[in-house]
């Protein structure tokens, strides 16, 4: 028959598991590391919201150009500051609604003819640049948009203008 020693068992039992003190030692190497990352993670999630905005305010604008030549029929965009939108009477996939940004714009509203130039709501090409700007609520990210007049080009990039009043394109830096 075989015996068992108690003994060891029970030592082996007794060495197993952590120590309240070992225990909130690393909660707070924990606590701390988390502290220390929070704002970088924040950061970063601002960052790509906004990025992630300005790529769909530039498919909007590319949508509605394409269709306007397409249909050869005018489109008209609409910016609504208010609900954040983006607004098309072309635009085949519907409206853009955009979250976590404030959107500012030179022209609230313009149209791409069947060229897909950009004009006024009466069919006049525009003189100025149409800048568009996208704010992270929670952060300084300011990305931009900008539709040359009057041919409808379409770039994007980084804005380091204020982030009041009419927005300029001369303001719309490259993204580097």
């Amino acid at each position: 028959m075989r015996c068992f020693n108690v003994r060891a068992h029970n030592n082996l039992a007794t060495s197993n598991g952590f120590t309240l003190v070992e225990l909130l030692i690393v909660m707070m190497m924990v606590g701390i590391l988390s502290a220390i990352t929070a704002p970088s993670v924040l950061g970063l999630y601002n960052r790509t919201k906004a990025n992630g905005s300005i790529t769909t305010v530039q498919g909007a604008l590319r949508e509605a150009q394409r269709q306007a030549i397409r249909k050869s029929r005018n489109c008209t965009v609409t910016l609504d500051s208010t609900a954040n939108m983006v607004m098309g009477s072309c635009l085949a996939t519907g409206d853009r609604r955009l979250d976590a940004v404030t959107i500012r714009s030179s022209a609230s509203s313009f149209q791409f003819n069947i060229k897909g130039a950009v004009t006024n709501s009466s069919g006049q090409f525009l003189s100025t640049p149409i800048t568009i700007v996208l704010s992270s609520r929670y952060s300084s990210t300011q990305k931009c948009v900008v539709v040359s007049a009057p041919l409808g080009l379409i770039r994007t990039g980084t804005y380091n203008g204020s982030s009041q009043g009419t927005p300029s394109d001369t303001n719309c830096l490259p993204n580097s």
